[in-house]
């Protein structure tokens, strides 16, 4: 039984990619699934999926980096090594950088310390098996000047920077780490961002994406093609998945 770790699993790109785990995409799979508050959600899907996944109740945008690690550490400690991770987790922050004040920012930057935390914890003895996958989102902030992003974007290119220097230190152990630079996909988040945009903007926001607003199928996949053994030779790089968002 492959043992996965998933974070932001209460909607979005983190539910689905639990279905597509829990359905047997990769094989036989149990899955540890890390969330936030939704007591609603939670109490929903432990009864769905019962047998199948064990919840954590763990609010990566307000607990400290070492509570996380400490947590990870011991959920290994209790049921065995993990072989994948997936941290979806994370926050929308869009303001100028006049109105981005000190909270928002350390909350952009919670992206970067959550995974921070998943990776020392990945490279503690007995967390990961020899061989798994560790697959962290991005965004395609991360490459791209956007006018209301720099606490966000410096949040995802801190992430990829992080995922570069793990590959090389957890590969004398088979483990793989790489990341997803995401463009614009239909989500909770996607919906909230958009709803708080000014009247034009979402087309001007659309039309950055060639190929349209993509779907978190799309997404899904990609974490999965890096989680299975077709991505054994990837490590350390950020797939993009962003409908011809960065070619232009």
């Amino acid at each position: 039984m492959t043992r996965y770790l998933i974070t932001g699993a209460t909607s979005g790109l983190g539910h689905a990619v639990c279905d597509a785990l829990r359905d047997g995409a990769l094989g036989p799979a149990s899955l540890i699934v890390c969330m936030g508050r939704d007591e609603v959600r939670l109490a929903a899907m432990t009864e769905a999926w019962a047998g199948v996944m064990r919840p954590a109740v763990c609010d990566m945008a307000a607990v400290a980096p070492e509570r996380i690690t400490h947590a990870l550490r011991g959920l290994a400690q209790e049921g065995g090594a993990l072989n994948g991770i997936v941290h979806c987790a994370g926050v929308e922050v869009v303001a100028p950088l006049r109105l981005t004040g000190d909270a928002q920012y350390r909350a952009a930057m919670m992206a970067a310390d959550s995974a921070f935390a998943i990776l020392r914890a990945a490279a503690c003895k007995g967390v990961m098996a020899d061989g798994g996958s560790i697959v962290i989102m991005s965004s395609v902030a991360a490459h791209r000047g956007t006018a209301g992003m720099a606490a966000y974007s410096a949040g995802k290119a801190a992430v990829e920077a992080m995922v570069r220097c793990a590959a090389v230190e957890l590969a004398p152990r088979g483990i793989r780490v790489n990341a997803i630079a995401a463009g614009a996909f239909r989500s909770p988040m996607h919906d909230r961002i958009t709803r708080r945009m000014p009247p034009g903007a979402q087309a001007g926001y659309e039309a950055l994406h060639p190929l349209g607003i993509g779907s978190v199928g799309a997404v899904r996949d990609a974490v999965l093609h890096l989680l299975s053994d077709a991505a054994c030779w990837t490590s350390g790089t950020t797939l993009v998945v962003d409908g011809g968002n960065l070619a232009r």
